[in-house]
């Protein structure tokens, strides 16, 4: 199984290097320590239900190339992992199917793990963002502008991704030019990435096109356009402070390199290439997806509101705007939102749901006649 394993990998590769990467570490990890070593005629449904609905459900340990004594520990996983974890299987038997090298394909008689529907109440949201947005002005918040952006419907990564050059503020048409998000470059491990050979030493922290390689502009109303002039300001001042020790740590830093990068790399704030981030923590500290999400969560708590997920705002976006009294195209929907299916099915399910309400109304209307 690990040789036709591996082929079947690599054809993934057509449909994107991301998951060529993805389903690569889902096998290494996952799959290959519990069916890499038997015969492909032995492998059976029950074998593959046993890892996916009682082995990846345990604590256990992997093998690792990058931590001291050769393991990692694996947590139990939630059921979105699980259903990755049987879509590469999936795609790695039909290779193998394909290739006739199996006369039944086991996957065939194995469920998909099914992820519980999440119960996520938008109504509830909607009329608790103007509260919180305007709690967060008043107390001159210095992440105010960094959850206000979410209400534009832009993704986690890219608002952590934009720059003071994607921000236009002081022309006739105010906009947001959204062409970048943050990103992580993949292990160290040779074995478990697909990059080029040009970035394969590299590692941490970068900017990358946004998701369908597909940018977009925003124009913003006063309000926006007034939130993060102030924030400049605040900005402004930090800058002041890095630039009181960055010279310093830049000339350590150098010296590191020119040495042959031995021993740990020297800390420069802001790290280098994100002097001119839009959004970093007061000490010039870039915010991770992971540290912006731990924040939204502690305002939350602080406010004493549910906790949910940052990426339900964009949703929220998209209903707000299905409830507009004006009609917007599709064009400019897209615009706002990007292509991502999730945010515009809520839009359209809106749009759905308003022109229903419409309709009944004219039907009542014409029938209140007779009352």
């Amino acid at each position: 199984f690990f040789f036709q394993a591996e082929d079947g990998i690599r054809d993934i590769g057509v449909t994107g290097v991301s998951d060529v990467c993805s389903s690569d570490l889902n096998y290494r990890n996952h799959i290959s320590p519990y069916l890499g070593k038997k015969l492909l005629q032995q492998i059976t449904a029950t074998h593959i239900s046993n890892l996916l609905g009682t082995t990846l459900r345990q604590t256990r340990e992997v093998p690792s190339q990058v931590t001291k004594n050769g393991k990692r520990t694996i947590e139990p996983f939630k059921d979105s992992t699980r259903k990755n974890i049987y879509s590469t299987l999936s795609k790695i038997f039909r290779r193998i199917e394909f290739d006739q090298l199996i006369s039944v394909n086991p996957m065939k008689a194995v469920a998909r793990p099914r992820i519980p529907e999440k119960k996520e109440n938008i109504e509830v949201l909607i009329a608790k963002i103007p509260r919180l947005m305007n709690e967060l002005k008043e107390e001159k918040n210095p992440d105010f502008c960094r959850y206000l952006l979410q209400c534009l419907g832009l993704r986690r990564n890219e608002r952590l991704g934009l720059t003071w050059e994607n921000v236009d503020l002081d022309s006739k048409n105010p906009k947001l030019y959204i062409n970048q998000q943050l990103a992580r470059y993949e292990t160290l491990n040779y074995d478990l990435n697909f990059r080029s050979k040009e970035n394969r030493d590299k590692s941490g922290w970068y900017l990358k096109p946004p998701k369908n390689l597909k940018g977009r502009e925003i124009t913003i109303t006063p309000f926006f356009v007034q939130a993060l002039k102030e924030y400049r300001k605040t900005w402004l001042k930090y800058q002041k402070e890095w630039n009181k020790t960055r010279p310093k740590q830049l000339l350590e830093h150098k010296k590191w390199v020119d040495g042959g990068r031995k021993g740990k790399e020297p800390l420069v704030l802001p790290p280098i290439g994100f002097e001119n981030h839009l959004f970093l923590k007061p000490n010039g500290e870039l915010i991770t997806p992971n540290k912006d999400n731990e924040d939204w969560q502690n305002l939350l708590r602080s406010k004493k509101i549910p906790i949910f997920r940052g990426h339900l705002m964009r949703h929220a976006t998209a209903s707000m705007l299905a409830d507009s009294t004006i009609d917007i195209s599709e064009m400019t929907i897209r615009a706002i939102l990007g292509q991502e299916t999730t945010a515009m099915a809520y839009y359209y399910t809106r749009i759905h749901e308003r022109n229903v309400r419409a309709s009944i109304g004219k039907i009542d209307k014409r029938l209140s006649v007779f009352k």
